[in-house]
């Protein structure tokens, strides 16, 4: 039987097993290889393995360390070895399938991460989308399907191709959110005694942390015509105790062209201080500039709803829905109906009623969340069936390495 599907794998985060990295490789490492091994056999038809973004966590590191660099995540020799190198399960999962049939889309933790560094690390025979264009279109039967990331449609999380200097590498106000978070994981994991993040209930929001609170204050102030700084806000709510850690003043940034680089708060509230605002008076002046994606995936983002919306929705909701049912009806009217793939907001999902979309969720959940059921690794499965009849499908895997297959799959 010819190869008739597509499987799609994101957010796996892997780091060097730092104390607030959300992957460890002594509870996640197992269960992604089993994933990989999925895509390897034979029996399952998987034509193509797409790894849609966040493969390597380049983040989640506190404000006082360098974070590694990408060479380091994925030595051959190192914590991850099973992983990268030539002997590695990624390079294994590459020769099963063939040259160009691992494909690797950039989502924002590893959205600095080069060609070069991926082939490098896994497989020359790696496919490689173009670090600025972020997304994917494969070939599977009549249907278009549209795969991204799903982190250019978040107002806090998208490249930011305008605000920041050269030596920050179009880091978004996000990277800074993150690197807070991982300190308040530290000290979160001090005051519980657990070893790392993985032991810590509910981690892995994809900003580090709830915006809830902070989304309603900020749209009253908005409402009410009340100047705000929203990365003045950022920066203030994830100050931490004082009781438990000096306030974060500086942040160490990754070294650029060989020289240390590093930012303070003040730089950081100075780089982002119309992030929202600027977007709603001038929209078109955030994203799209330096970047590779066409303007029109930017469609709804380039106005006032949408740059509420990508903050609303994608950033505090944690829900890419909206944006998939944009990009059904925009882009790919009058061509058949589309599938829409995306990562990012660590929620799988399965479809919605009026589209067909599939998010292929999170694969390194807290232990305790996997221990009481509340999430599993997952990954997603395109299969074509002939003509014009597809299944979308959101399997997911047990901590031993099982892989549960959808009972479910979406009919399209």
């Amino acid at each position: 039987m010819a190869k008739n599907r597509i499987m799609v794998l994101s957010d796996i985060h892997i780091g060097i097993d730092a104390k607030s990295n959300w992957y460890q490789s002594k509870i996640h490492q197992d269960m992604l290889i089993a994933s990989l091994q999925w895509a390897q056999n034979p029996a399952n038809n998987v034509k193509e393995l797409v790894l849609l973004g966040d493969l390597v966590d380049l983040w989640t590191y506190p404000p006082e360390i360098i974070p590694p660099s990408f060479e380091v995540v994925t030595l051959p020799n190192g914590v991850n070895k099973a992983i990268f190198g030539l002997y590695g399960e990624l390079a294994k999962t590459v020769n099963a399938l063939g040259k160009n049939n691992v494909v690797y889309v950039n989502g924002n933790h590893d959205m600095a991460v080069t060609a070069d560094q991926i082939c490098s690390a896994i497989s020359p025979d790696v496919k490689v989308m173009p670090i600025n264009l972020q997304y994917y279109m494969p070939e599977l039967g009549p249907r278009p399907i549209f795969m991204t990331h799903g982190h250019i449609y978040s107002l806090l999380c998208a490249s930011d191709y305008i605000n920041p200097p050269a030596n920050w590498k179009n880091l978004p106000l996000s990277y800074f959110i993150t690197r807070m978070s991982a300190l308040l994981s530290n000290i979160e994991c001090k005051k519980l005694n657990v070893e790392n993040a993985a032991y810590l209930k509910g981690l892995g929001n994809p900003l580090g942390f709830d915006v809830d609170e902070m989304l309603s204050n900020l749209f009253k102030m908005w409402k009410a015509g009340t100047p705000f700084n929203l990365p003045d806000m950022v920066i203030n709510a994830l100050q931490p105790d004082p009781k438990d850690h000096d306030p974060v003043t500086s942040f160490v940034m990754p070294r650029y062209n060989g020289q240390d680089v590093t930012a303070t708060a003040a730089d950081v509230e100075a780089t982002y201080p119309k992030l929202l605002c600027g977007t709603i008076e001038k929209p078109s002046s955030t994203w799209s500039k330096g970047s590779l994606v066409d303007s029109k995936y930017y469609a709804h983002l380039n106005n006032i709803d949408g740059a509420l919306m990508g903050f609303a929705d994608t950033d505090a909701c944690g829900d890419l829905t909206a944006w998939a049912t944009a990009l059904e009806a925009e882009l790919f009217s009058g061509k058949g109906e589309p599938i829409i793939v995306m990562g990012h907001t660590h929620a799988p999902k399965n479809d919605d009623r009026l589209l067909f979309y599939t998010n292929s969720g999170f694969n390194c959940p807290a232990r305790p969340d996997m221990e009481d059921g509340k999430k599993k690794p997952t990954f997603s499965v395109i299969e074509w069936k002939g003509n014009d009849k597809y299944t979308i499908s959101v399997h997911s895997l047990l901590s031993d390495g099982t892989v549960i297959e959808d009972e479910n799959p979406k009919k399209c």
